[in-house]
Protein backbone atom coordinates (compact mmCIF):
# COMPACT_ATOMS: atom_id res chain seq x y z
CA UNK A 1 0.00 0.00 0.00
CA UNK A 2 1.57 3.02 -1.24
CA UNK A 3 1.30 6.73 0.35
CA UNK A 4 -1.39 7.57 -1.72
CA UNK A 5 -3.55 4.55 -0.65
CA UNK A 6 -2.92 5.26 2.88
CA UNK A 7 -3.87 8.56 2.93
CA UNK A 8 -7.31 7.09 0.74
CA UNK A 9 -8.11 3.86 3.18
CA UNK A 10 -6.32 3.72 6.14
CA UNK A 11 -8.79 5.29 9.02
CA UNK A 12 -5.85 6.31 11.35
CA UNK A 13 -4.24 8.22 8.79
CA UNK A 14 -7.07 9.40 6.87
CA UNK A 15 -8.65 11.08 9.93
CA UNK A 16 -5.04 12.22 10.91
CA UNK A 17 -4.48 14.05 8.24
CA UNK A 18 -7.74 15.59 7.98
CA UNK A 19 -6.42 17.45 10.63
CA UNK A 20 -4.02 19.67 8.47
CA UNK A 21 -5.49 23.10 8.02
CA UNK A 22 -6.24 25.01 4.70
CA UNK A 23 -3.13 26.42 3.65
CA UNK A 24 -4.08 28.12 0.16
CA UNK A 25 -3.26 31.72 1.83
CA UNK A 26 0.53 31.06 1.85
CA UNK A 27 0.86 29.59 -1.66
CA UNK A 28 2.90 31.83 -3.91
CA UNK A 29 3.28 31.60 -8.13
CA UNK A 30 5.68 32.02 -10.20
CA UNK A 31 3.37 32.79 -12.74
CA UNK A 32 1.26 36.30 -13.23
CA UNK A 33 -1.64 36.53 -10.87
CA UNK A 34 -2.61 34.72 -7.53
CA UNK A 35 -1.68 31.29 -7.07
CA UNK A 36 -5.16 30.39 -7.62
CA UNK A 37 -7.09 32.52 -10.01
CA UNK A 38 -10.51 32.18 -9.88
CA UNK A 39 -10.82 30.86 -13.11
CA UNK A 40 -7.04 29.88 -14.41
CA UNK A 41 -7.06 29.23 -18.45
CA UNK A 42 -6.27 26.07 -19.94
CA UNK A 43 -3.71 26.06 -22.37
CA UNK A 44 -3.65 22.15 -23.11
CA UNK A 45 -7.43 20.59 -22.90
CA UNK A 46 -8.20 16.92 -22.76
CA UNK A 47 -10.87 17.15 -25.15
CA UNK A 48 -13.27 15.71 -22.61
CA UNK A 49 -11.08 12.06 -22.38
CA UNK A 50 -9.87 11.21 -18.80
CA UNK A 51 -6.75 9.09 -19.54
CA UNK A 52 -4.86 8.69 -16.63
CA UNK A 53 -1.79 6.76 -18.33
CA UNK A 54 -1.20 10.00 -19.71
CA UNK A 55 -0.37 12.01 -16.57
CA UNK A 56 1.96 8.92 -16.13
CA UNK A 57 3.47 9.21 -19.75
CA UNK A 58 3.87 13.07 -19.22
CA UNK A 59 6.00 12.34 -15.73
CA UNK A 60 8.31 9.78 -17.80
CA UNK A 61 9.12 12.93 -20.54
CA UNK A 62 9.38 15.78 -17.80
CA UNK A 63 12.14 14.02 -16.27
CA UNK A 64 13.80 13.21 -19.23
CA UNK A 65 13.26 16.62 -20.40
CA UNK A 66 14.66 18.16 -17.12
CA UNK A 67 17.66 16.07 -16.84
CA UNK A 68 18.47 17.21 -20.65
CA UNK A 69 18.14 20.71 -19.53
CA UNK A 70 20.42 20.52 -17.36
CA UNK A 71 22.81 18.11 -18.93
CA UNK A 72 22.44 15.27 -16.43
CA UNK A 73 21.51 11.82 -16.91
CA UNK A 74 20.48 10.46 -13.83
CA UNK A 75 17.87 8.35 -14.70
CA UNK A 76 18.70 4.93 -16.23
CA UNK A 77 17.11 1.61 -16.23
CA UNK A 78 16.18 1.95 -12.56
CA UNK A 79 12.82 3.22 -13.00
CA UNK A 80 9.24 2.21 -11.68
CA UNK A 81 8.36 1.02 -14.94
CA UNK A 82 10.71 -1.24 -15.13
CA UNK A 83 9.40 -2.98 -10.96
CA UNK A 84 5.99 -3.25 -13.27
CA UNK A 85 7.83 -5.11 -16.31
CA UNK A 86 8.85 -7.77 -13.92
CA UNK A 87 5.79 -7.41 -12.40
CA UNK A 88 3.49 -9.07 -14.98
CA UNK A 89 4.30 -12.36 -15.14
CA UNK A 90 2.65 -13.26 -11.86
CA UNK A 91 -0.56 -11.27 -13.13
CA UNK A 92 -3.77 -12.72 -15.06
CA UNK A 93 -3.01 -9.89 -17.97
CA UNK A 94 0.17 -10.25 -19.63
CA UNK A 95 0.70 -8.46 -22.93
CA UNK A 96 -2.79 -8.77 -24.61
CA UNK A 97 -6.35 -9.90 -24.04
CA UNK A 98 -5.67 -12.99 -24.23
CA UNK A 99 -2.83 -12.72 -21.78
CA UNK A 100 -4.02 -15.56 -19.38
CA UNK A 101 -2.83 -18.23 -21.75
CA UNK A 102 0.44 -17.20 -20.52
CA UNK A 103 0.34 -16.70 -17.05
CA UNK A 104 0.53 -18.74 -13.80
CA UNK A 105 -3.22 -18.40 -12.31
CA UNK A 106 -2.98 -19.17 -8.77
CA UNK A 107 -5.72 -20.83 -7.65
CA UNK A 108 -7.96 -18.52 -5.08
CA UNK A 109 -7.36 -20.27 -1.38
CA UNK A 110 -3.28 -19.97 -1.93
CA UNK A 111 -3.34 -16.48 -3.64
CA UNK A 112 -3.43 -14.49 -0.42
CA UNK A 113 -0.08 -17.00 0.74
CA UNK A 114 1.43 -16.07 -2.44
CA UNK A 115 0.58 -12.50 -1.98
CA UNK A 116 2.28 -12.44 0.90
CA UNK A 117 5.12 -14.16 0.00
CA UNK A 118 5.81 -11.95 -2.95
CA UNK A 119 5.10 -9.11 -1.03
CA UNK A 120 7.66 -9.78 1.70
CA UNK A 121 10.17 -10.86 -0.58
CA UNK A 122 9.98 -7.53 -2.19
CA UNK A 123 10.41 -5.90 0.69
CA UNK A 124 13.52 -7.76 2.22
CA UNK A 125 15.72 -7.78 -1.45
CA UNK A 126 14.93 -4.06 -1.33
CA UNK A 127 16.42 -3.59 2.47
CA UNK A 128 19.23 -5.61 0.55
CA UNK A 129 19.61 -3.98 -2.20
CA UNK A 130 18.94 -6.79 -4.25
CA UNK A 131 18.75 -6.69 -8.23
CA UNK A 132 14.99 -7.44 -9.72
CA UNK A 133 16.96 -10.24 -11.70
CA UNK A 134 17.61 -11.92 -7.78
CA UNK A 135 14.01 -10.92 -6.52
CA UNK A 136 12.74 -13.09 -9.96
CA UNK A 137 14.79 -15.62 -9.30
CA UNK A 138 13.72 -16.18 -5.70
CA UNK A 139 10.03 -16.21 -6.50
CA UNK A 140 10.54 -18.55 -8.91
CA UNK A 141 12.02 -20.80 -7.03
CA UNK A 142 9.04 -20.26 -4.75
CA UNK A 143 6.06 -21.10 -7.60
CA UNK A 144 8.53 -24.37 -7.90
CA UNK A 145 8.20 -25.92 -4.65
CA UNK A 146 4.86 -24.21 -3.96
CA UNK A 147 3.02 -25.87 -7.14
CA UNK A 148 2.90 -29.09 -8.10
CA UNK A 149 3.16 -30.31 -11.86
CA UNK A 150 -0.66 -31.93 -11.29
CA UNK A 151 -1.46 -28.47 -10.63
CA UNK A 152 0.02 -27.16 -13.74
CA UNK A 153 -1.35 -30.02 -15.75
CA UNK A 154 -4.08 -29.75 -14.59
CA UNK A 155 -4.34 -26.09 -15.34
CA UNK A 156 -3.34 -27.03 -18.85
CA UNK A 157 -0.44 -24.81 -18.60
CA UNK A 158 3.34 -25.45 -19.01
CA UNK A 159 5.98 -23.25 -16.96
CA UNK A 160 9.09 -25.12 -18.19
CA UNK A 161 10.03 -25.60 -21.78
CA UNK A 162 8.09 -23.83 -24.21
CA UNK A 163 6.01 -21.83 -21.41
CA UNK A 164 5.47 -19.08 -23.20
CA UNK A 165 5.78 -16.48 -20.56
CA UNK A 166 9.51 -17.13 -19.99
CA UNK A 167 9.53 -16.22 -24.36
CA UNK A 168 6.91 -13.22 -23.34
CA UNK A 169 8.92 -11.96 -20.43
CA UNK A 170 11.83 -11.87 -22.96
CA UNK A 171 10.58 -10.22 -25.02
CA UNK A 172 9.03 -7.33 -23.31
CA UNK A 173 12.68 -6.43 -21.35
CA UNK A 174 14.27 -6.51 -25.33
CA UNK A 175 11.33 -3.64 -25.97
CA UNK A 176 11.96 -1.73 -22.61
CA UNK A 177 15.40 -1.91 -23.12
CA UNK A 178 14.84 -0.12 -26.73
CA UNK A 179 12.85 2.26 -24.94
CA UNK A 180 15.61 3.46 -22.36
CA UNK A 181 17.83 3.76 -24.78
CA UNK A 182 16.09 6.21 -26.98
CA UNK A 183 15.23 8.11 -23.56
CA UNK A 184 18.56 8.62 -22.70
CA UNK A 185 19.25 9.84 -26.41
CA UNK A 186 17.06 12.46 -26.02
CA UNK A 187 18.04 13.14 -22.37
CA UNK A 188 21.70 13.28 -23.75
CA UNK A 189 20.79 15.51 -26.90
CA UNK A 190 20.77 13.43 -29.76
CA UNK A 191 17.59 13.37 -32.47
CA UNK A 192 14.86 11.31 -31.05
CA UNK A 193 11.62 11.48 -33.33
CA UNK A 194 9.54 13.53 -31.14
CA UNK A 195 5.84 10.71 -31.93
CA UNK A 196 8.12 7.90 -31.30
CA UNK A 197 9.76 9.33 -27.59
CA UNK A 198 5.89 10.07 -27.06
CA UNK A 199 5.01 6.75 -27.91
CA UNK A 200 7.88 4.94 -25.77
CA UNK A 201 6.62 7.69 -22.70
CA UNK A 202 2.81 5.75 -23.15
CA UNK A 203 4.24 2.21 -22.68
CA UNK A 204 6.76 3.76 -19.82
CA UNK A 205 3.29 4.73 -18.44
CA UNK A 206 1.53 1.72 -18.98
CA UNK A 207 4.20 -0.13 -16.75
CA UNK A 208 3.86 2.29 -14.13
CA UNK A 209 0.46 2.28 -13.85
CA UNK A 210 0.58 -1.47 -13.48
CA UNK A 211 2.86 -1.72 -10.99
CA UNK A 212 1.25 0.86 -8.57
CA UNK A 213 -2.58 0.21 -9.57
CA UNK A 214 -2.42 -2.92 -11.50
CA UNK A 215 -4.19 -1.36 -13.86
CA UNK A 216 -3.76 -2.75 -17.67
CA UNK A 217 -5.49 -1.95 -20.85
CA UNK A 218 -7.11 -4.50 -22.34
CA UNK A 219 -5.02 -4.55 -25.07
CA UNK A 220 -1.99 -4.96 -23.23
CA UNK A 221 0.96 -2.82 -21.87
CA UNK A 222 2.34 -1.86 -25.25
CA UNK A 223 -1.07 -0.32 -26.72
CA UNK A 224 -1.03 3.50 -27.33
CA UNK A 225 -4.05 5.18 -28.88
CA UNK A 226 -2.66 8.02 -31.46
CA UNK A 227 -4.70 10.55 -29.65
CA UNK A 228 -3.29 10.14 -25.97
CA UNK A 229 -0.08 10.38 -28.06
CA UNK A 230 -1.27 13.98 -29.33
CA UNK A 231 -2.74 14.52 -26.13
CA UNK A 232 1.29 14.01 -24.73
CA UNK A 233 2.85 15.70 -27.78
CA UNK A 234 0.86 19.31 -26.72
CA UNK A 235 1.59 19.27 -23.30
CA UNK A 236 5.37 18.42 -23.95
CA UNK A 237 5.41 21.74 -26.18
CA UNK A 238 3.39 23.78 -23.96
CA UNK A 239 5.60 22.78 -21.07
CA UNK A 240 9.27 23.86 -22.92
CA UNK A 241 8.06 27.66 -23.52
CA UNK A 242 8.22 27.38 -19.31
CA UNK A 243 11.65 25.18 -18.91
CA UNK A 244 13.39 28.17 -16.78
CA UNK A 245 10.90 27.02 -13.84
CA UNK A 246 13.14 23.47 -14.04
CA UNK A 247 16.73 25.03 -14.29
CA UNK A 248 18.83 23.68 -10.98
CA UNK A 249 21.38 25.32 -9.16
CA UNK A 250 22.85 22.54 -7.45
CA UNK A 251 20.58 20.13 -7.18
CA UNK A 252 18.46 17.20 -8.96
CA UNK A 253 16.81 14.21 -8.17
CA UNK A 254 14.45 12.58 -10.37
CA UNK A 255 11.76 10.14 -8.47
CA UNK A 256 13.26 10.56 -5.12
CA UNK A 257 12.31 8.07 -2.34
CA UNK A 258 12.86 8.14 0.98
CA UNK A 259 14.58 4.57 2.17
CA UNK A 260 13.95 2.82 4.80
CA UNK A 261 10.74 5.46 4.99
CA UNK A 262 8.86 4.58 2.19
CA UNK A 263 9.12 0.94 3.26
CA UNK A 264 6.72 2.18 6.20
CA UNK A 265 4.35 3.85 3.78
CA UNK A 266 4.95 0.55 1.28
CA UNK A 267 6.46 2.23 -1.60
CA UNK A 268 6.79 5.89 -1.47
CA UNK A 269 8.43 8.19 -4.41
CA UNK A 270 7.97 11.71 -4.82
CA UNK A 271 8.28 13.11 -8.36
CA UNK A 272 11.04 15.74 -8.67
CA UNK A 273 13.86 17.51 -6.25
CA UNK A 274 15.66 20.95 -8.16
CA UNK A 275 17.82 22.46 -5.09
CA UNK A 276 15.33 22.51 -2.27
CA UNK A 277 12.07 22.10 -3.51
CA UNK A 278 10.30 19.31 -4.09
CA UNK A 279 7.64 19.54 -6.80
CA UNK A 280 4.62 17.83 -7.38
CA UNK A 281 3.22 17.28 -10.88
CA UNK A 282 0.19 17.17 -12.08
CA UNK A 283 -1.81 16.73 -15.33
CA UNK A 284 -5.33 17.31 -14.22
CA UNK A 285 -7.84 19.32 -15.75
CA UNK A 286 -9.02 21.10 -13.10
CA UNK A 287 -6.74 23.71 -11.49
CA UNK A 288 -7.50 25.39 -7.88
CA UNK A 289 -6.06 24.56 -4.40
CA UNK A 290 -7.22 21.21 -3.30
CA UNK A 291 -6.65 19.13 0.48
CA UNK A 292 -5.46 16.03 -1.17
CA UNK A 293 -2.63 18.16 -3.06
CA UNK A 294 -1.47 19.64 0.06
CA UNK A 295 -1.70 15.90 2.36
CA UNK A 296 0.27 14.23 -0.25
CA UNK A 297 3.08 17.19 -0.08
CA UNK A 298 3.41 17.38 3.40
CA UNK A 299 3.45 13.19 3.34
CA UNK A 300 6.39 13.40 1.61
CA UNK A 301 7.88 15.88 3.41
CA UNK A 302 6.98 14.04 6.76
CA UNK A 303 9.21 10.91 4.99
CA UNK A 304 12.23 13.37 3.98
CA UNK A 305 12.73 15.06 7.39
CA UNK A 306 12.69 10.50 8.94
CA UNK A 307 15.33 10.25 5.87
CA UNK A 308 18.47 10.75 7.15
CA UNK A 309 20.44 10.90 3.43
CA UNK A 310 17.47 13.26 2.20
CA UNK A 311 18.38 16.90 1.04
CA UNK A 312 16.70 19.63 3.27
CA UNK A 313 13.54 20.85 1.57
CA UNK A 314 12.56 24.20 1.99
CA UNK A 315 9.44 24.57 -0.44
CA UNK A 316 6.85 22.04 -1.36
CA UNK A 317 5.48 22.92 -5.21
CA UNK A 318 3.10 21.93 -7.60
CA UNK A 319 3.72 22.12 -11.51
CA UNK A 320 -0.03 21.60 -13.59
CA UNK A 321 0.82 20.78 -16.90
CA UNK A 322 -2.72 21.20 -18.34
CA UNK A 323 -2.05 24.89 -17.08
CA UNK A 324 1.42 25.65 -17.17
CA UNK A 325 1.17 27.04 -13.83
CA UNK A 326 3.93 26.51 -10.79
CA UNK A 327 2.65 27.29 -6.94
CA UNK A 328 4.67 26.70 -3.90
CA UNK A 329 4.47 27.13 -0.33
CA UNK A 330 7.53 27.69 2.29
CA UNK A 331 8.65 25.26 4.38
CA UNK A 332 8.47 28.23 7.13
CA UNK A 333 4.91 29.11 6.53
CA UNK A 334 3.66 25.50 7.04
CA UNK A 335 5.82 25.02 10.73
CA UNK A 336 4.55 28.51 11.81
CA UNK A 337 0.84 28.20 11.13
CA UNK A 338 0.38 24.12 11.99
CA UNK A 339 2.58 21.96 14.47
CA UNK A 340 3.54 19.58 12.02
CA UNK A 341 6.61 18.72 14.76
CA UNK A 342 3.86 16.84 16.42
CA UNK A 343 1.42 15.62 13.74
CA UNK A 344 4.88 13.94 12.18
CA UNK A 345 5.45 12.31 15.91
CA UNK A 346 2.11 10.77 15.48
CA UNK A 347 2.17 9.53 11.74
CA UNK A 348 5.26 7.92 12.51
CA UNK A 349 4.43 5.88 15.20
CA UNK A 350 1.31 4.45 13.83
CA UNK A 351 3.54 3.70 10.62
CA UNK A 352 5.97 2.03 12.79
CA UNK A 353 3.41 0.33 14.71
CA UNK A 354 1.80 -1.02 11.25
CA UNK A 355 5.24 -2.47 9.95
CA UNK A 356 7.21 -4.05 12.99
CA UNK A 357 10.13 -5.29 10.60
CA UNK A 358 11.47 -1.82 10.40
CA UNK A 359 11.35 -1.34 14.37
CA UNK A 360 15.03 -1.99 14.30
CA UNK A 361 15.64 1.09 12.57
CA UNK A 362 13.34 3.07 14.87
CA UNK A 363 16.24 4.86 16.54
CA UNK A 364 18.02 5.79 13.57
CA UNK A 365 14.66 7.37 12.09
CA UNK A 366 13.73 9.26 14.56
CA UNK A 367 16.92 10.67 15.13
CA UNK A 368 17.03 11.91 12.05
CA UNK A 369 13.73 13.77 12.13
CA UNK A 370 14.83 15.01 15.39
CA UNK A 371 18.70 16.66 13.57
CA UNK A 372 16.03 17.88 10.98
CA UNK A 373 13.55 19.60 12.58
CA UNK A 374 15.91 21.31 15.49
CA UNK A 375 15.67 24.67 14.08
CA UNK A 376 11.78 24.48 14.48
CA UNK A 377 11.87 22.53 17.84
CA UNK A 378 10.38 25.05 20.84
Amino acid sequence: MSLTRLLNHNKQIKELFKSIPNMKQFFQTLNEGPAFPVKAPIIVKSDGRANPIVGHAYDYWLRAFIQRINNRLQENDNLVAYQGLSLLFTEKKFFDKDAYKYHLPFIKEEEKEFGNYYYETYLKMKEENKTSDEWFEAVLDYIHEKYTDEILENMELKFFGDFTITTHYSEGEIIYDNIIERRNSYILWESVDDTQLMEDCMILGNLDAFYRSNYIHEQGVFYVSEKDITDLLNLTRETQKFSSLFIMNHTLICNPSFEKASILVGGADADILIDSTLIEIKTESQFGYKADHMRQLIGYYILSLFTPSFPKIDKLAIYNSRFCRYVYINIDDIFDYFDLIGFAKEFIEILLERNSLLNKDKDVIQQSFVTKTKDFQK
